[in-house]
């Protein structure tokens, strides 16, 4: 399953790794790695998209409800520096109270990275899961 049509989505920040669009009121992060792609551009990027979204969206007077952050593209490993900055993401969910769920790939290594760091960081309002639904049906539950 794709994630939801985000055809008429509002483009809110993009470089050339990520794109973020907000879609009702949701903010949907997609990271697209290409292969060979140098380290120190992932880490800029992931420092890019952790100030936009901890800025913008993971503040307590946010219209937001959360972010679902995409890396099914994305970096077979983290890199310590994006590393950091997602843990800076995760922080920021749970301190503003706002939903994150992060999408993998069923059994890659980012999966055990993130899912150990989102229990660490936001046990209350992160989940990881490898089904779009689920991540949508996350950021829409009450409690």
């Amino acid at each position: 399953m794709q994630s939801p049509d985000l055809l008429g989505a509002l483009l809110l920040a993009q470089g050339d790794t990520f794109v973020i669009q907000g879609a009702g009121r949701v903010v949907w992060c997609k990271i697209s790695v290409p292969r060979g792609l140098p380290p120190a551009r992932g880490a800029a990027a992931g420092e890019a998209i952790s100030t936009f979204l901890l800025e913008q969206v993971l503040e307590r007077r946010s219209p937001w409800l959360g972010v679902v952050f995409d890396v099914r593209d994305g970096p077979s490993v983290i890199g310590p520096v994006s590393l950091r900055a997602m843990d800076r993401i995760l922080d920021g969910a749970e301190r503003s109270k706002r939903r994150m769920a992060i999408l993998v790939r069923p059994s890659a290594l980012v999966n055990e990275q993130l899912s150990s760091l989102a229990r660490a960081r936001a046990p209350r309002f992160a989940i990881v899961t490898d089904d779009p639904a689920a991540a949508l049906d996350w950021m829409t539950a009450s409690g």
